[in-house]
């Protein structure tokens, strides 16, 4: 996962509760699951994961810190409900490069490439039913400034899914150069 900078995050999480009043009972992703992903691996044998990180070096080697904006918000949509509250990141032509780099080469360890086109974005909430719509609608209205920010990390990140949540573990860091 691409990770982004603390004050962003701050920012990010100071909009949405301008927008949607915290008091509500809303169950937001925290703070430490706001990651745009790059690569979904899913169930990964142990053994596999020495191959991922010495993947991960090479590819990520000569990389250097990506400049990102933020878009807009949006919804992803199942059986036209809305399901998954994100917010995008403005399109990046080294951003998709580096997804579509790491996304072939994982073929050559045994991993599918993915079928769906990359929508770079964070998952800020996933709807349960209990949320106000028309509150939530209002997302998408709200216009972001000029605000460029520097991602300088990437993470191998192990997810546990339990039946609060899922819980994720960083297995290693990657610094990309400045």
């Amino acid at each position: 996962s691409l990770n982004f900078p603390s004050d962003i995050i701050d920012n990010v999480i100071e909009i949405r509760d301008k927008i949607y009043d915290t008091t509500n009972k809303v169950k937001w992703e925290t703070r430490n699951k706001l990651h745009l992903t790059l690569k979904f691996l899913g169930d990964v044998d142990i053994q596999q994961n020495k191959k991922i990180i010495e993947l991960l070096k090479k590819l990520l080697k000569y990389e250097t810190a990506l400049k990102l904006s933020f878009s807009k918000f949006g919804f992803f949509y199942k059986d036209n409900e809305p399901k998954i509250l994100w917010l995008g990141i403005k399109w990046n032509d080294k951003l998709i490069k580096l997804q579509k780099k790491i996304d072939i080469n994982f073929e050559d360890i045994g991993f599918e490439p993915e079928k769906r086109k990359f929508k770079p974005h964070l998952t800020i909430l996933r709807i349960k039913g209990n949320e106000d719509l028309v509150k939530l609608r209002e997302f998408i209205d709200y216009r972001f400034s000029e605000e460029n920010f520097l991602c300088n990390k990437i993470f191998l990140i192990k997810s546990n899914l339990l039946p609060s949540g899922s819980i994720y573990k960083v297995i290693k860091t990657f610094n990309l150069n400045f």
